[in-house]
Order: structure tokens, then sequence, then C-alpha cells
């Protein structure tokens, strides 16, 4: 039987229609949560709100926006507060990621990743906040990466987005933590999501590529689950983490800790 750790909360999820945000969001309304998810694909969003409403969990519902323009953030929060009158728990998830060397990398494409997996944290944050301090506490919670401190061929975009999202959290927690809000991101390793299975879609063998993927965890030696990923995010947005703020969690399955054993992490095709 499931704990309930959340009862009573309510909790927003970006990017919650797939993935890494979708599991997260699932396992905060068995554990309680009423939930909004957000997120740019109207189908993906019902199908997790279906699963969830559909099997007798608290109440979810999503909105469809992106988080990367201010108007869809404040509205996203404007509507999560109207819908179920409080708000505890963000998770900052949404993300793309456009695998391209520097030279190769057009301005939109730059503008997009920084705006999608950064700039969508701030906004997201920065109206997410004053209704926290209503309550007189609450969560923020960033997904960010091992992009953030080691990098490979392809990923200047996506990881100084994630970089930056380690010391936004930095920030938040020291400017709002005395008025009751906790801040913190995680860093997955190799995690089977549909962006991993994007990135090895041109390889011959995708399958062999993903496992060996999965191999970069070297304390693993396998891919993480979005599941797992979900579990951490619950963890830190509940009290049972009450004293964690302004930590980067690795959730990484051992893939930072050894550079020799993990090795370079390019595919042989940059899309």
């Amino acid at each position: 039987m499931s704990c309930k750790r959340f009862v009573g909360k309510v909790a927003l999820v970006t990017g919650g229609g797939t993935g890494i945000g979708k599991a997260t969001a699932i396992l905060l309304a068995e554990e309680g949560a009423r939930v909004l998810i957000v997120g740019r694909r109207k189908d993906r969003l019902a199908e997790t709100v279906n699963l969830i409403n559909g099997q007798g969990r608290r109440e979810a519902t999503y909105f469809q926006g992106d988080v990367s323009r201010r108007a869809d953030a404040e509205n996203a929060i404007r509507d999560a507060v109207r819908r179920f009158g409080r708000l505890d728990v963000v998770f900052n998830n949404a993300a793309v990621d456009y695998l391209r060397r520097l030279t190769d990398m057009s301005e939109e494409d730059w503008d997009r990743v920084i705006a999608t997996n950064l700039k969508s944290a701030f906004l997201v944050s920065k109206y997410a906040i004053p209704e926290m301090l209503k309550l007189g506490r609450g969560v923020i919670i960033n997904n960010s990466s091992i992009s953030a401190i080691m990098t490979t061929s392809g990923e200047a975009a996506y990881g100084a987005s994630k970089a930056g999202l380690v010391m936004l959290t930095k920030s938040i927690a020291l400017e709002y933590g005395m008025k009751g809000i906790r801040c913190n991101c995680i860093c997955p390793g190799s995690v089977d999501t549909e962006m991993a299975r994007v990135r090895v879609k041109g390889e011959a063998d995708p399958e062999n590529a993903l496992k060996r993927m999965g191999e970069r965890n070297v304390g693993i030696k396998r891919l993480i689950t979005s599941e797992e990923i979900a579990k951490v995010v619950a963890f830190l947005a509940s009290e049972d983490a009450s004293a964690i703020t302004g930590s980067t969690v690795m959730v990484d399955g051992g893939y930072t800790m050894s550079k020799l054993e993990a090795g370079p992490t390019s595919f042989s095709r940059l899309i």
C-alpha cells in the first residue's frame, strides 16, 4: 500500500504528458495530490489525465500551453489555483534537446532550447512563488541533468540550459527559504524516455544504442526508468525532505562517479 504524503496538496507538473513528467504526475496523484499537468501536446496531456482519473485517484486536469511564454506560464499557475484553491508543489520538467554541434546550431534552435529548459522554469517559478507565499510554504523542483556538469558533442545548448537550472535552484532556495519555500534540482543520468529514443532513432541498431546508453550508468549498467526518477521527485517534494533545499541531487545510476568508466556519450549521428 502506497503512502499518502500529498493528501490536501496541489501539484503542477510541466512536460507532464510523457516520460518523467507523466510518471511524476501519476505518482503524486497516487499519494493524494490534485495535479495539473502542463504541456504543448493536448493528446498526451489528456492521456495522462485520463490514466490518473480513470483509476480512482485524486482529481487531475491539464493546461495546454507553452510555459516558455510568459502568458502561458502565468495562466497555468492561475488555472491551478482557480481549480484547486492553492499550489504546494511545482515540478519544472519541460525540456527539449536539439543534438547539434555549436556551429551547426541555428540561433532559433539555441533560443528554443534555452527558453524551454531554463526560461520556463524561471517563469513558472516567478508566478508560483507568490501563491506559495500565501500558504507560507511550498516546494519547487527543477529537472536538470548530468549534462549540467559534464558534456558531450552536440549538447552546447542543452548543457548550458541544464547548468543554468542548477544555479536558478540555488537562487530560489536562498531568496525564499526563510519564507518556507524549498527548492532543489535533480540531475538524471540516462533515462528511458521518448527523448532518449529520438536520440538513437538514426542509429543502425537503435535498441543496442539504448542498451549502450544504459551501460553508461556505470553503477547499475542499465537505463533508469521514469518511475525511478519520479520517486526521487516525490521524496524531495514531501516533508520527508524538509531539511533539503538548494541541493543538486544526482539520480544517475552512477554515471558521473567515474568519467573513465562512462566514456564518451555522443552517437554517430548528430541530428
